[in-house]
This record gives structure tokens, sequence and C-alpha cells, in this order.
């Protein structure tokens, strides 16, 4: 019977420390700004109207907004809870910890990307400058902002 009540102790104590670790996303939806800017910077041989074409620059408000370049007009498309949330993490943690500071890839052409956060000040700080064919948490970042495009949603 100890066991069992030990067992369940451990159990709400782990359920509450992290009901306690989430961020309120309201409280950051209220501040105004951006997020989170990813630019897309393509390498390799290309003219200038490719290049032109080619890179991108895509925000995330802290209302929760996506930005999306257009050629025709810029799209604005409000994110999912789950997806805001997401992206808010990554932001505040890696403002926090810079977990990217060492971390670099090498390729010869191809994309690049610079992920840069705003802390709810307005300052920048910047995430990673580079290459992301290998990094599974970057590239999901990448997805879930960019799904967000006109061309995605159906």
């Amino acid at each position: 019977m100890k066991r069992v009540i030990c067992i369940l102790l451990a159990m709400v104590m782990i359920m509450g420390m992290t009901a306690c670790s989430k961020r309120d996303i309201e409280k950051y939806r209220k501040i105004e700004g951006m997020l989170l800017e990813i630019e897309e910077i393509p390498c390799g041989p290309m003219t200038e109207e490719e290049y032109e074409m080619r890179h991108h620059l895509v925000k995330v408000s802290y209302a929760g907004d996506s930005y999306i370049p257009s050629p025709i007009e810029d799209q604005v498309m409000k994110m999912k809870d789950e997806d805001y949330r997401k992206i808010l993490d990554f932001c505040l943690d890696n403002i926090e910890k810079n977990k990217f500071a060492d971390y670099s890839e090498q390729a010869d052409d191809g994309v690049m990307y610079k992920f840069t956060a705003y802390d709810e000040d307005g300052a920048s700080h910047l995430i990673y400058d580079g290459y992301i064919y290998q990094n599974k948490e970057l590239i999901d970042i990448v997805s879930t902002v960019t799904s967000y495009s006109l061309d995605n949603a159906a």
C-alpha cells in the first residue's frame, strides 16, 4: 500500500511540475512586435533575378500571426495554438540558452537560413545562421512557419 501511495504521489508531482513549465501563450500574444524572423538565403550560381525570386523573409509576430512573402502581396495567417507554442518555446529557449551557438553544417550550395528571435523588449537575438539540412529541430521550425502560406492552406 505504501508503494502505491508513493507512486501516486510521484505521478502527481511530475504532472504538477510539467503543467507549471508551460508558458502562458495568451500573455505573450499581447506583446506587440515580432517574435521570429527566418531569412531564406539561396546559395550557389544564379542570376540576380533568380536570387530575388528565391530569397524570402518569413516572420512570426508575438500575436501569433505568420507573415509569408508573396509576389503579389504578403500573406498573413493566424497560427494554431500548438504551432504558436512550438515557435514561442523555440525562440524563448534559444534566447535564454543559445543552443545553436556552436552548431554548423558545411555545404557548397543550396539554401541557408538565418533565424533571429526578438525578446519582449524587441531586442534581436541571432539563433542560427547557416545550412540546416541535418538539423531536425530547425527544419521543423521552418516547416511549421511556412505551412501557413496560402499555397498550403486548403
